[in-house]
């Protein structure tokens, strides 16, 4: 099987790579010219697929697990939806949840014939499940794997999640570097929620991210990425408090463990927005478990921003249906309120259009 080209995976943006990865590697594909926002016609970027809602972790965070419907994508669905996904022009997609991605006994047949179509996989997941057989199976298909932890230690994580499963993590995390070997490819890394929990102080929050930062170094991760806990992005004093803590306690961390890449989710969320218009929503639509397509992967639990159903209509076919051009022509004229990454990005992006537009930079705003 060919192995998935370079993908932008959380730790290393750059303008090559093709996996819709955040706001940095956004701009940096608007600057190469290869997304046009203004094609009314193209295709998304990247696509997010929930095989499954199902999970088994039961983390208390967790955006989803009340809020969407408990179902799985029939494997017939999924394996269209990937080849579907391939037709349209997509350059990549992400497996995702939902629930926990490994439950899905399709899952390795719809990696395989992701890679098999041209497409850079990356895959989430919370490493309890992966065996050896299952790495050696997944490894050569995939530009990247982040494991999900929800906490920083063994005890918080059996608080968080219900199961005491810490250890079963971190050895799904050496199974995945195992079947790797000497490859450069797939990188595998961490991604931690921090919540800020019982009035989390600097010095305390310092102490357990280096001892992960270290523990993840010595096993050979290839970076730790900081997340924001979705359930609290609407709560402006959470967002105080990422913008003042995280960063500093961050460099803290850099040091203690320099060879370790430390990655920070950006900041800057100050609850609901006012509605702004939205023109990159649709570059990174997603895929539930129920098989609705949701036009953008922030907004899975919003009946308003569903284009249609998988048990219905080929994804194709929905994408190059009124639904979406509807969607577009909405998301432009009334935009959107969603506390998003996506609300920092369109700022940029209208400052730099209008930049361009006089004549006054050439692309320096990215």
């Amino acid at each position: 099987m060919r192995r998935a080209s370079p993908a932008a995976d959380p730790a290393t943006p750059s303008r090559s790579l093709p996996l819709l990865a955040g706001e940095t590697k956004l701009l940096a594909l608007l600057a190469a010219r290869k997304i046009d926002l203004d094609d009314p016609t193209s295709p998304p970027w990247t696509l997010e697929i929930d095989p499954t809602q199902r999970c088994n972790l039961s983390c208390g965070f967790c955006p989803w697990r009340a809020r969407l419907p408990d179902a799985a994508l029939p494997p017939e669905i999924l394996l269209a939806t990937v080849a579907g996904a391939a037709s349209l022009g997509v350059r990549g997609l992400i497996f995702t949840g939902g629930g926990e991605p490994l439950l899905h006994p399709a899952l390795p047949a719809a990696v395989d014939q992701a890679v098999a179509c041209g497409m850079s996989v990356g895959l989430y997941t919370n490493g309890t499940l992966v065996t050896r057989e299952l790495a050696q199976r997944l490894i050569p298909g995939l530009a990247w794997v982040r494991l999900n932890l929800p906490a920083a230690d063994p005890r918080r994580y059996q608080e968080l999640t219900g199961r005491d499963l810490w250890a079963a993590a971190w050895q799904g995390a050496a199974e995945l570097l195992r079947a790797r070997g000497a490859a450069s490819r797939p990188r595998v890394g961490l991604g931690l929620v921090v919540s800020g929990h019982r009035g989390e102080q600097p010095d305390d929050l310092g102490r357990e991210l280096t001892s992960l930062a270290r523990q993840a170094s010595r096993l050979g991760l290839d970076f730790l990425q900081l997340k924001h806990d979705l359930t609290r992005l609407a709560d402006p004093a959470y967002g105080r408090w990422w913008d003042e803590q995280v960063p500093r306690v961050a460099d803290r961390v850099r040091q203690q463990v320099p060879g370790l890449p430390l990655l920070v989710a950006a900041g800057g969320y100050r609850g609901q927005a006012a509605p702004a218009p939205c023109r990159v929503a649709l570059l990174a639509p997603a895929v539930r478990a129920d098989g609705q397509v949701v036009a953008c992967r922030w907004l899975r639990d919003r009946e308003d921003a569903l284009l249609g159903d998988l048990h219905q209509v080929t994804l194709p076919a929905l994408w190059h249906g009124e639904a979406v051009a509807a969607m577009r022509q909405r998301l432009a004229r009334d935009g959107c309120a969603a506390s998003c990454a996506y609300q920092r990005f369109n700022r940029q992006l209208a400052q730099g259009r209008r930049a361009l537009d006089e004549g006054t930079g050439d692309g320096d705003f990215l």
